[in-house]
């Protein structure tokens, strides 16, 4: 006699009663893993929780909130403070160069005057030509950038 095999259609999906009959857990083991599949993680980026957060944390610990405020402002004061140092330093560095530039100019005339045309030429193409270069470089790039 032809045995008949009934076949479960792939696309039917099995129920949870079938779950746990066919994995062998017991109904509160299946419970806790599907429990923990739909857990939702959360996380975010910056010294400020999202709003659900800092509520659980206030609720855990009162004036927690004001102490993730308190950091944030600390956190864009240090960062706003590296700004303005570097902006400085910056400043300084663009001044310096300028006075040693003006300095061997000023011992390139000193030169011209003394006397020694060629020393002097020298003196001002040793100072000048890489300012040159730099500046080329710099209009290749932006030309370059702007097409």
């Amino acid at each position: 006699m032809a045995e008949i095999k009934q076949r479960r259609s792939p696309r039917k999906a099995a129920t949870t009663k079938d779950a746990k009959k066919s994995s062998g857990l017991d109904g509160e083991l299946l419970d806790k893993v599907n429990t923990a599949l739909k857990k939702v993680n959360s996380s975010y980026s910056g010294p400020v929780p999202s709003a659900e957060m800092v509520k659980g944390y206030e609720e855990i610990l009162p004036g927690s909130a004001d102490r993730f405020l308190s950091m944030a402002e600390r956190e864009q004061d240090w960062h706003h403070q590296r700004e303005v140092a570097i902006i400085k330093n910056d400043t300084k560095r663009k001044r310096s160069s300028t006075l040693i530039f003006f300095a061997i100019a000023g011992v390139a005339v000193f030169a011209l005057w003394a006397g020694h045309p060629v020393a002097a030429t020298i003196i001002i193409t040793m100072e000048g030509l890489p300012k040159l270069i730099r500046g080329f470089r710099k209009a290749q790039k932006n030309s370059s950038a702007a097409s």
